[in-house]
């Protein structure tokens, strides 16, 4: 290379007649090379590695240009599916400046002195010199490119959506479809590009778009559209026992609507809880069979309750669980429902005396039967027994003769002296009104209602002795026709204990309960004693001529009565009396008649004082 100073040191070497002569040279070869290289560019000079050496400007422009010019029109080739965009350098940002360096390459040699554009244009004729281009990339302007490519290619999936018009029985849906959308596998290689401003060529950049699916698709709405005509739809069978109901589904379509969820809007029924009441009560009231609770009798021996007749479960609907069962059924477009069916086990199969609150003493009635045959006390013995342990449910009717049983020799009676016919006679169970008048009294210091009680024919001297038991607080059975009964008015069980106690003679029964207890004021009355009329003379064939049997005593007659006020709590239940009207009972001969028919009647007092007379 051949700086200004090296050629300035080569001229001045030898005479100076050489030097003048050779600077005059050289002054005349730069004339002739300005004139040739007006306006073009000089020899060596270069712009971009484009040479521009004898080009006018319009000719370097224009070469440069060829250079350029298709790299700047189309930088960059992006496809994407049937997408393609062929941006310009300007729209992405990619600018190259060739005409700056061009116009330094220009003016290489052309300024200064001539001595000094001498000397320029000399060294790149012999060394040539490039002016570089000027490149940039704007990476906002790419950023702006990126953004639009990606709105134009990815768009989110559209939903389907489903709504109801319309109101009542006219309401109907309405489903708009859904849109699948777009998406880009990978967009790194988009992102990430940068201008090949050294091969300018166009660059290809390939983007792979990806189907979004929709979240809630169009069938699904189809779907859930038929599921909601489906829920409003004909009718739910409720069956069971043989029987069956029917729910309308058409009845709730008025109250259909949507729910919106994660997965979408799905079909609810603004179900009330009045909805299946009247239906759920129909159902109960035809098939609820409440539980048969066993009759039971208190078995002293084995401390439990025997079961007099068989405990029956019952059966109850299941009210919350069918409105459930109907409720799912609606919803899920279930065409049936089985109704539900909890057992009731009687409440007594498994009950105590503890348990029922027997344990205590709700009243006590007694009676002495000091006097009496053995076939009486027997009699009172086997009847009294019977009761023992009888249970007399809340509300029940104590039934003296069906809780007895029959009177006869098979269930362990014998004979006795029993009233019938206005005879006291022999007969079998004689005594056994003294278990009833016995019983009587119970219920009578217990304070309960007593609904049916018969007075004997005429005062029964067993009947009024001890303290306490004036005439008529007796009571008299006949069966079939005659009885006694009484009424559990409380809320509790009761039970009756029998105490028979041969050797004081007295016959006790107990009503056991939850108490409180109540209050009974007894209060008595009697009327002037009648006398008995005469005796009444009976001829007997089988006896001997003048044989004589008294089959009757005389008793004196009275009207007598025995009332009460029951008190619970302070306050008056109810009162009653129960009013008697005894006759005068005459004594009873038979008498054998002698040959003729005559009746000896010597030693048969006319008129009797007033004596004690069996049944």
């Amino acid at each position: 290379m051949i700086t200004r100073r090296g050629l300035l040191k080569v001229s001045t070497v030898g005479a100076g007649t050489i030097f003048l002569g050779g600077l005059a040279g050289v002054a005349a070869a730069a004339g002739t090379f300005q004139v040739r290289h007006s306006q073009r560019f000089f020899p060596g000079v270069s712009v971009g590695r484009v040479a521009l050496s004898g080009l006018d400007w319009d000719a370097a422009v224009a070469a440069l240009e060829s250079r350029w010019g298709p790299f700047l029109e189309n930088p960059l080739i992006v496809k994407a599916g049937e997408h393609e965009w062929r941006p310009s350098g300007e729209e992405i940002g990619v600018h190259v400046d060739f005409m700056t360096p061009l116009r330094e390459a220009y003016s290489w040699g052309r300024d200064g002195g001539l001595t000094a554009r001498t000397i320029d244009q000399i060294a790149t004729a012999r060394a040539p010199r490039d002016w570089p281009v000027v490149t940039s990339f704007d990476r906002s302007k790419y950023a702006e490119f990126v953004r639009a490519v990606l709105t134009a290619i990815i768009r989110a999936p559209v939903q389907a959506s489903l709504a109801i018009e319309g109101s009542g029985s006219r309401r109907r849906f309405v489903v708009d479809p859904s849109i699948e959308g777009l998406s880009l596998v990978r967009t790194d290689e988009l992102k990430s590009f940068e201008p090949d401003f050294k091969g300018r060529r166009a660059q290809l950049i390939e983007l792979e778009p990806s189907q979004v699916p929709p979240t809630l698709k169009t069938q699904a709405m189809l779907d859930t559209v038929a599921k909601a005509e489906s829920m409003t739809s004909g009718r739910i069978s409720v069956y069971g026992k043989g029987r069956s109901w029917m729910v309308d589904r058409d009845a709730f379509k008025s109250r259909l609507k949507l729910q919106a969820t994660a997965d979408g809007p799905v079909p609810v029924i603004d179900v009330r809880n009045s909805d299946f009441a009247p239906l759920i009560r129909q159902i109960a009231s035809d098939l609820n069979r409440g539980p048969v609770e066993p009759k039971i009798k208190f078995n002293a021996e084995s401390n439990k309750f025997d079961f007099l007749s068989a405990p029956v479960t019952g059966e109850t609907v299941d009210g919350p669980e069918l409105r459930r069962r109907i409720l799912s059924a609606l919803r899920d477009t279930k065409p049936s429902v089985s109704i539900p069916i909890k057992t009731v086990e009687p409440s007594l199969v498994s009950a105590t005396p503890a348990s029922l609150g027997l344990n205590w003493t709700f009243g006590i009635g007694e009676s002495n039967f000091q006097g009496s045959t053995e076939n009486r006390i027997h009699n009172i013995d086997v009847g009294s027994g019977k009761l023992d342990g009888e249970v007399i449910e809340p509300g029940q009717t104590f039934d003296f003769n069906e809780s007895l049983g029959s009177i006869d020799y098979e269930t362990g009676f014998v004979d006795g002296l029993i009233i019938i016919n206005n005879r006291t006679i022999p007969g079998i169970g004689g005594g056994i009104c003294q278990v009833s008048t016995t019983m009587f009294r119970a219920a009578f210091l217990s304070g309960l209602p007593v609904t049916e009680r018969w007075q004997h024919v005429y005062r029964v001297s067993y009947y009024e002795l001890g303290r306490g038991n004036p005439p008529g607080f007796d009571a008299s059975i006949y069966q079939p026709v005659l009885n006694l009964k009484f009424v559990n008015d409380t809320n509790n069980f009761l039970m009756i204990r029998t105490d028979f106690d041969r050797d004081k003679a007295r016959l006790r029964f107990r009503i056991m309960g939850r108490g409180p207890r109540r209050l009974v004021k007894v209060s008595s009355w009697r009327g002037v004693a009648v006398r008995p009329p005469p005796p009444r003379i009976v001829a007997n064939a089988e006896l001997g001529p003048g044989e004589k049997i008294q089959t009757d005593y005389s008793v004196w007659g009275m009207n007598a009565g025995i009332g009460r006020e029951v008190w619970a709590d302070q306050k008056l239940l109810f009162e009653d009396r129960f009013d008697s009207s005894f006759r005068a009972w005459s004594a009873r001969w038979e008498v054998g008649p002698d040959s003729k028919g005559n009746l000896d009647t010597t030693g048969i007092e006319g008129a009797g004082e007033p004596a004690a007379a069996e049944e």
